[in-house]
């Protein structure tokens, strides 16, 4: 996977926005309260501030108190981690290597034509990424969405 650049101070904030979604949301698979993800975290921080950063970065759901992981976070972690999911549900796509290529040109916009190449699997693949919230795609032109790029900045932690 490709790497980025850390802002200055952004570091520490991220640890905990990490914690929170891949330690907690994801890994328990169910909606949590948000004093529960308090009572369990082990990064100090707010956790009601982290929560709005991940709400706005379009990485977690709210209901009143209760917390659940985006469609765009969990696809991200089985597109990027498929160790981590039943390899079924992801065997035979060019899902990750699709990813990979949005997430690698720096929120440059790239040409659907170009990446797909009239490979069909490609293709489908642009598809299922755009669906699940992890590709923007505009008049021919794709990029990897806002959710995608914040949740490969918090893995490179």
């Amino acid at each position: 996977m490709h790497t980025q650049r850390i802002p200055e101070g952004f570091e520490e904030p991220s640890r905990l926005d990490r914690a929170i979604l891949v330690e907690h949301l994801l890994a328990h698979g169910r909606p949590l309260a948000e004093y529960e993800i308090a009572r369990e975290v082990g990064v100090p921080g707010d956790v009601s501030i982290a929560l709005k950063r991940l709400r706005t970065s379009r990485l977690v759901h709210r209901w009143n108190d209760l917390v659940t992981p985006s469609l765009a976070a969990v696809r991200f972690i089985e597109v990027m981690r498929p160790e981590d999911v039943d390899l079924a549900l992801i065997e035979g796509r060019r899902d990750q290597s699709v990813l990979e290529t949005l997430l690698g040109e720096d929120g440059s916009p790239m040409s659907e034509r170009s990446l797909t190449d009239d490979d069909e699997a490609a293709v489908e693949a642009l598809e299922r990424l755009d669906a699940a919230g992890l590709a923007d795609r505009r008049a021919g032109l794709v990029v990897a969405s806002e959710p995608a790029r914040r949740f490969a900045l918090l893995l490179t932690l």
